[in-house]
């Protein structure tokens, strides 16, 4: 579709396919130098002159030098050209953002995810500064006599330390 046909341009200029945005830009750059060197009468005396003799030496290839309607050719005998073949599956192979959404979903869910552990971190902490005034806080482990080891969140209020048995609590 047109719209299809619109976002795979746009893509291609975002460079969501490196090589074939690098082979555009490319292009775009020695086209403007061209334009900006050569006189543009002289571009298209080239351009008519190479259309010309394209068409000429493919009759000349060909022996038949009387003019051919195209609607008498059969379509099988139409050779295509390699060049408009090769930019046309370039073209096609480009991604629309569908494409890229369906590719990368499961990499931006994991994006996502970190995003709203760090901001729920980042929360908690807040809280524990404001609410709390702690100088520091995290878990540690508590041995006793028994010596099992028993994890333990605490917080470092002033000169005072509160424990309690688990992050949650």
């Amino acid at each position: 579709s047109i719209l299809t046909a619109a976002e795979s341009l746009m893509n291609l200029f975002n460079f969501s396919d490196p090589f074939k945005s690098s082979v555009v830009f490319v292009a775009l750059v020695v086209l403007w130098v061209l334009l900006a060197t050569v006189p543009t009468r002289v571009l298209v005396f080239a351009g008519g002159l190479g259309q010309f003799g394209w068409t000429l030496s493919t009759k000349l290839r060909r022996g038949d030098l009387r003019p051919k309607r195209l609607a008498q050719t059969p379509k099988s005998e139409r050779s295509s050209n390699p060049l408009n073949t090769w930019l046309m599956n370039a073209f096609l192979g480009l991604p629309s953002d569908e494409d890229l959404r369906r590719t990368y979903f499961w990499d931006t869910q994991k994006v996502l995810q970190q995003e709203a552990a760090t901001r729920s971190t980042d929360k908690r902490s807040s809280r524990l500064r404001n609410l709390w005034q702690a100088k520091w806080y995290g878990t540690i482990e508590i041995v006793d006599a028994a010596h099992d080891r028993n994890e333990a969140f605490s917080i470092v209020q002033g000169h005072r330390l509160l424990c309690w048995k688990s992050v949650e609590d």
